[in-house]
């Protein structure tokens, strides 16, 4: 062992600044390494969570499976993280040795940070099947649409009496299964003028604050903290994707409250 170190230093001394380079050629080939290492990991988290999706696009799942999906899509969420904070060290490394912002080893980190941490938003939502444990919610971007028909009557910002169990069973799966978590509830209106309530509520977008309030105040009521929710309205400026907000059907579509996890792009 002590030869081999003693000759190192001994070619070293004779090879001056050529020995110089090749030791820096190592560590750029090494710090290679470490990116492309990083990236294939990323791809098999990525599989990690797609694999375990695939049944569930094919059908329906039991609970069971629901509650191993979930756990796996938490494990890969804090590998995503783990994966962020080592890049964000090879990149403070790199600016320690020189390199700057300009290489092409810093690009290549800036955007694998990019899309990890875009990733990851993806996944902070509610999951597909989660729609199918409150009545009458519909997936819609990672939230949960609660139609106007099945909380308010035309108008209204006071919640149905059919309401109640919609909402219990939502409040229900943010308790057991999302505890902690922020949320956002989102009010969103027609794109049509008040009418017979504009004395009452003047514009849309006091309406759509107003029953995302009305919300707001019933989950308070069954024991989700104030501070982990935020109240918020679009009026009619979000419609849905894929739904003519000018058309009866759509207008009636774009009537909603959303809720989502607070931390769900959107």
């Amino acid at each position: 062992m002590s030869s081999v170190v003693w000759k190192g230093k001994k070619r070293s001394a004779r090879s001056g600044t050529a020995g110089k380079s090749r030791e820096e050629k190592a560590r750029e080939g090494q710090r290679r390494k470490e990116v492309e290492s990083m990236h294939t990991y990323f791809v098999r988290v990525s599989w990690m969570v797609l694999l375990p999706l695939l049944p569930m696009s094919m059908g329906c799942v039991s609970y069971q499976a629901y509650k191993q999906t979930k756990k796996e899509l938490e494990n890969a969420k804090s590998a995503n993280d783990d994966l962020v904070k080592k890049y964000n060290q090879a990149i403070q490394e790199l600016m320690r040795q020189g390199k700057g912002a300009n290489g092409p080893e810093f690009a290549k980190l800036q955007e694998e940070i990019a899309r990890l941490k875009a990733e990851k938003a993806d996944t902070l939502g509610f999951l597909p099947t989660d729609v199918s444990r409150v009545s009458g919610a519909e997936f819609e971007k990672g939230g949960l649409r609660l139609g106007e028909t099945l909380l308010f009557s035309e108008g209204s910002d006071r919640l149905k009496k059919g309401a109640f169990r919609t909402l219990d069973e939502l409040v229900k799966l943010l308790q057991t299964e999302y505890p902690g978590g922020s949320i956002v509830i989102e009010g969103h209106t027609d794109n049509q003028p008040l009418r017979r309530t504009v004395g009452i509520h003047k514009h849309n977008i006091n309406l759509g604050y107003k029953r995302a309030y009305a919300v707001f105040k019933y989950f308070q009521e069954q024991g989700i903290p104030e501070s982990s929710m935020v109240v918020t309205t679009y009026s009619f400026n979000k419609p849905i994707e894929q739904v003519d907000p000018n058309s009866k059907a759509g207008r009636a579509k774009n009537r909603r409250v959303v809720v989502r996890r607070g931390e769900t792009r959107i």
